[in-house]
């Protein structure tokens, strides 16, 4: 059993918010699950990370964080700006409407959301399986949705959907687990991905 950081000690003047990430962001943790934060702050460049057997705090700065989610949008940091968990820090007035106006590019976040889809099909972790899912369910909600945002934590049905989908291609080869990324989760009409992974579009 791991235990949580106590986040308002970790605020400080300079901080724009802090935020839960991975699978407790999900909602995908369970009791031995550890805990993964991003603290974004204003100031110097900085680009840290904190691992102790319980949590990993990773800070970084305000214009490394933006050219992240310009240049590789889809990642950890997208989520964590989509992340309706933040804390807010001192400075988060004066930042946030910057961050809450990023709209990254749709190639882009496209290409970059499959690639992090592939990646795991490869492996035999079913965990690694069902995180492609979640990564192509993302892209759904995001681009049928039409509102340029999606909510990184999971409902209860959408992770019923998730499990489903991982326990179909847990038994298939790489290659079979791929064509049924492309073919039939990753750009699905509107209809389909709702009914697929559960989403409200």
């Amino acid at each position: 059993m791991h235990s949580a950081p106590d986040l308002q000690s970790l605020m400080a003047e300079d901080t724009i918010f802090i935020t839960p990430t991975g699978s407790r962001l999900y909602g995908l943790d369970h009791p031995g699950s550890d805990y993964d934060y991003i603290i974004v702050r204003a100031g110097d460049r900085i680009s840290t990370s904190v691992v102790t057997e319980s949590f990993d705090l990773r800070r970084v700065d305000f214009l490394t964080y933006i050219e992240a989610l310009t240049a590789k949008p889809g990642g950890v940091f997208l989520e964590s700006l989509y992340s309706e968990r933040k804390l807010l820090g001192p400075l988060a007035e004066k930042y946030m409407p910057e961050l809450d106006s990023f709209v990254p590019s749709a190639e882009r976040l496209r290409r970059n959301l499959h690639k992090i889809a592939a990646g795991p099909l490869k492996t035999d972790l079913y965990k690694r399986v069902r995180f492609s899912a979640f990564t192509a369910s993302r892209w759904n909600q995001w681009y049928w949705s039409g509102k340029r945002r999606y909510d990184p934590t999971l409902t209860e049905p959408e992770k019923i959907a998730l499990n489903g989908i991982a326990d179909r291609l847990m038994p298939l080869s790489y290659g079979d687990r791929l064509k049924v990324l492309d073919e039939e989760l990753f750009f699905l009409d509107r209809s389909e991905a709702e009914r697929t992974f559960s989403l409200k579009l």
